[in-house]
């Protein structure tokens, strides 16, 4: 949220992408939902 975003050691720095990699496919894109739920699966604890 917001334009920042901090590192591990809490430094902080802009965004300047805007969180591009994450919401270029959209919010809850159908088959992204389902490869996340598929995989969620396959997980051991």
């Amino acid at each position: 949220k917001g334009a920042y975003v901090w590192d591990s050691e809490g430094k902080k720095y802009m965004d300047f992408l805007c969180a591009y990699s994450a919401v270029n496919q959209g919010h809850c894109h159908p088959k992204i939902v389902k490869a996340l739920c598929d995989q969620a699966q396959n997980f051991e604890f």
